[in-house]
């Protein structure tokens, strides 16, 4: 069985790196989709269900924000990615309280929402306190 670990969250974020640029911090996290975005699925013939939560590896370079998405199945392969630049978002809502942390994104007028967990059960990733502080600190400085 395959879990979640430092190596796998490093290739994958590795990957999307600009030439020059290195994380601050990295964690993982889940993406959960908005209410649009389960309108718009269910509109095509898609398995709400099944996009329920998106499980990824993220990080935060000084002008990106990176995330390796994660087959929830085979953790250890990469489905997809998105990086946004930190230059994009519009909106940065950040609750860095408690043991779910959470930023609430608007980017292009869409809105994207973003749960990290301090304590990973049955994972081999390591650091995820303080890259969610990492995380945090600097979403919190685009406010909005």
């Amino acid at each position: 069985m395959n879990i979640t670990n430092d190596n796998d969250k490093m290739e994958m974020l590795n990957s999307l790196l600009d030439e020059g640029e290195s994380y601050k911090g990295t964690v993982i996290a889940t993406i959960l989709p908005s209410a649009k975005f389960y309108l718009m699925f269910a509109a095509i013939g898609g398995a709400a269900a099944a996009i329920a939560n998106t499980y990824c590896y993220m990080g935060i370079t000084e002008k990106s924000l990176n995330m390796a998405i994660i087959n929830s199945i085979n953790v250890s392969k990469m489905e997809g990615a998105i990086k946004i630049p930190l230059d994009k978002i519009e909106k940065a809502k950040v609750s860095a309280g408690g043991i779910r942390p959470s930023a609430t994104l608007i980017c292009n007028g869409e809105k994207i929402k973003i749960a990290m967990t301090k304590i990973m059960l049955g994972s081999k990733v390591t650091g995820q306190k303080e890259g969610i502080q990492v995380i945090c600190d600097r979403l919190s400085q685009i406010g909005g």
